[in-house]
Order: C-alpha cells, then structure tokens, then sequence
C-alpha cells in the first residue's frame, strides 16, 4: 500500500477566515480565487509570510523588464508575470494569517515591495512607450501615472487618520453611496469596498494594458480615473470632517 497523503491541518472556514476584511472587487473575482490554490500548497511548505512576500517581489522583476521592451510577445509575458506577482502578495497575508504570524515588520516590508514595484513598473511603462513610439513625452506618461499612484497612497492615508473604523462604516450608508448601495442591494460598505481603486484594480490595469497592447490606455485609466478617485477620497475627507 501507497504512504497515505498528508492532508492539511486547515480546514475551508480557516481558509476563508484568513482572508483580510476588505475586499475589492478584482479581488473577490479574481485574485483571492487564485490565492486560495497557491496558499493551499504555500501552507505545506516552509516558506515564512515574509519569504513569500520577497517571493512575490523576485516574481515581478521579469514582468517589468518585459514590459519595458514594449514587444508584443514579452507585452503578454509581462501581463502574467504581474497578476502572478499580485496573486502571490495575496497569499503572503494569508499565510501570516493561517499560522497566526501576522507582524508590523511584515506589513511593512509588504508595503515598502509593493511601491518599489510600482515605482518600476511606472519607468517601465514610459520606457516601453518610448520604445513603441519614440514620443518626447513618453516619460512624463510614466511620471503621471506614478503622480496619480503617489497621491492615492496620500489621500489613503489622510482617509485612514480622518476616520475611525466604525466611522467609516457610517459614513459609507449616508449620502450617494448608501442611495446607490440601496438600489443595487449591496451593503454600502461592501460596495465602497468594491468601488475603490486599489491595487488590486491598478494592477490590472497594467496586466490587460500590457497584453492587449494598449499601453497608452493605461495612462488613460491613470490621469482620469485613478486622480478622480484620489480627488473624490480628499474631498469625502474634507465633507465629513467639516
């Protein structure tokens, strides 16, 4: 007879528990689908939370060299290389959680890796461009696109300190988004949750950007939607707190 199969001392609900509270929408339809194949192998492993999330680092470096030649082929590679990178940043967490070794240090080196990558998927981007086209503009694109980024990041934070957590729930079911969460029959801090711009949007931006070839479509999505976003987060600050 075989060796019997070593099952995993975690069960559906500790799967499902170790997922973070908020949620975006790529994230529910996408990404933690994904993740939660991944962490079932990573749990079985040795790796640390923290060796996962370098992991995911190492994983996007090719996707950024890929995308700043700009060739159709390496374009595609680059797309994938990038959702795998964000799929296993998903997984990092949940890990921290299944074991219970969630830590300040983590949290932060995941935080500090996500902007780097961003950093150089932004010079990627303008380096492609001018790789396409030749345009005398191509780095301003990148530069724009890492603004918008930036100032998320910022508007974030200021949204973190204005508002507590039950605050935010609060405020989440008054105004236009509990009127639209009301008529679509989604609790309205699930769709805030659903509605936001995160990182799991953005970087799908430059995944489909990248793999259908239409790099200048994500400086589109980043000068309009991602800075009216970040403007719209300033100015809810800005309401609920006069």
């Amino acid at each position: 007879m075989g060796e019997p199969v070593c099952k995993s001392p975690y069960t559906a609900a500790d799967f499902k528990a170790s997922k973070p509270a908020v949620l975006g929408l790529v994230e529910v339809l996408f990404n933690r689908r994904l993740s939660t194949l991944l962490t079932r192998l990573l749990v079985r492993t040795p790796l640390s939370p923290n060796q996962v999330t370098v992991l995911s680092f190492v994983v996007i470096l090719p996707g950024v060299y890929l995308l700043s030649t700009g060739e159709r082929l390496a374009l595609i590679g680059a797309g994938l290389l990038i959702q795998l990178s964000f799929t296993l940043d998903c997984c990092d967490g949940e890990l921290a959680r299944l074991r219970g070794l969630s830590s300040p240090f983590g949290a932060w080196l995941d935080g500090l890796l996500d902007r780097i990558a961003e950093l150089m998927l932004c010079l990627a981007l303008g380096r492609a461009l001018d790789h396409q086209s030749g345009d005398p503009y191509a780095y301003f694109y990148s530069f724009v696109v890492f603004a918008a980024l930036a100032m998320t990041h910022i508007a974030t934070l200021m949204n973190a300190t204005a508002f507590g957590k039950g605050q935010l729930a609060e405020s989440a079911s008054c105004g236009l988004l509990g009127r639209l969460a009301g008529l679509v029959r989604v609790p309205p801090l699930k769709l805030r949750n659903y509605l936001r711009s995160g990182i799991d949007v953005y970087l799908m931006v430059f995944t489909l950007g990248a793999a259908f070839d239409h790099l200048m479509g994500v400086v589109y999505y980043f000068a309009i939607v991602q800075n009216l976003y970040w403007l719209a987060i300033v100015f809810v600050v800005i309401r609920q707190k006069r």
